[in-house]
C-alpha cells in the first residue's frame, strides 16, 4: 500500500544479505530506510504513536475534537511532509527557533507512558474504531471509503 520499507540490520547479518535486500527493494522501486539496529515499532509506527498519543491528549483535555485533529494532519502536517522530510524541515527553520517553539511546548506535552484514558474507555464500552461501528468517530455517519480517498 505504502512505498516505504524498513529495513533493519542485526549484528548476526551479514553485508551481504542487507546490501543484496537493499536491491531488490530499489528493483521493485521501494523507498527504503535503513535502520542500523531494531527499535520497538521501527521509525513509521514510533512517529505515528508519538502523534496518536499527543491527539488523544489534546481531545482528552478537552482542547479540541477528533475531526479538527484530522483537519490539521490532512491540510498542514501531511502536506507539509509529503513535501519535505521532517528534518530538512527542522533545518530549514533552523536550531534557534525550533529551540525556542521546543522550550514554550515541550513542558505542556503528553508524557503518558500507559494506555491513555480515552483509548481504555474504547476498549471498556465496545467503541473500539471503525471495525466496531464507533470509536473516536459514529463510522455509521461517515463514509469510511471516502476518508481513505486523496485530498
Amino acid at each position: 500500500m505504502l512505498p516505504l520499507v524498513e529495513v533493519v540490520r542485526h549484528e548476526k547479518t551479514s553485508g551481504r544479505a542487507v546490501s543484496r535486500t537493499l536491491e531488490l527493494l530499489e528493483y521493485l522501486h521501494r523507498q527504503v530506510v535503513l535502520l542500523n539496529r531494531s527499535v520497538p515499532g521501527f521509525l513509521v509506527n514510533r512517529f505515528a504513536q508519538a502523534l496518536f498519543r499527543e491527539a488523544i491528549y489534546l481531545i482528552e483535555q478537552s482542547v479540541t475534537t477528533a475531526a479538527d485533529i484530522d483537519r490539521a494532519v490532512k491540510y498542514a502536517v501531511g502536506m507539509r511532509y509529503a513535501s519535505i522530510g521532517l528534518l530538512e524541515y527542522f533545518d530549514a527553520v533552523g536550531c534557534e527557533l525550533e529551540s525556542t517553539i521546543a522550550k514554550n511546548i515541550y513542558p505542556d506535552l503528553c508524557g503518558a507512558t500507559e494506555t491513555q484514558a480515552l483509548v481504555q474507555e474504547g476498549l471498556t464500552s465496545g467503541k473500539t474504531g471503525q471495525a466496531a461501528g464507533q470509536g473516536l468517530y459514529d463510522w455509521s455517519k461517515k463514509d469510511a471509503a471516502g476518508s481513505r480517498a486523496p485530498i
